[in-house]
C-alpha cells in the first residue's frame, strides 16, 4: 500500500513538473507562435494549420522556424516531444 501511494505521489509530482517545464519552454513564444504550436501538438500539417488559422503557408513556415529556433530543436516533432516530456531525456 505504501509503495502504491509513493508511486502515485511521484506521478503527480512529475506531471506538475512537466506542466511547469511546458510553460517555461513556451514562454518565449509569441501568442501567434503558441497558437501554431498547439496545432502542431494536435498533429496538424502545415496546410491544415494554414487553413484553420487563415494564414499563408509562408507565415506558418516562418512561425514554425521561429518556434524551432527559440526551443533549440531541429524539427517540429522534436519540439512537441520536448514539451510533452517536460524537457526530460527519454530513451
Amino acid at each position: 500500500m505504501g509503495f502504491m501511494l509513493l508511486q502515485k505521489y511521484c506521478e503527480i509530482v512529475l506531471d506538475e513538473y512537466k506542466k511547469y517545464k511546458r510553460d517555461e519552454q513556451l514562454k518565449d513564444l509569441t501568442n501567434s507562435e503558441k497558437e501554431v504550436f498547439s496545432y502542431l501538438e494536435k498533429g496538424y500539417s502545415y496546410s491544415q494549420i494554414q487553413e484553420t488559422l487563415y494564414k499563408s503557408r509562408n507565415t506558418v513556415k516562418t512561425q514554425i522556424r521561429s518556434i524551432l529556433s527559440k526551443m533549440k530543436v531541429k524539427t517540429y516533432k522534436d519540439a512537441v516531444k520536448k514539451v510533452k516530456t517536460g524537457g526530460l531525456k527519454t530513451g
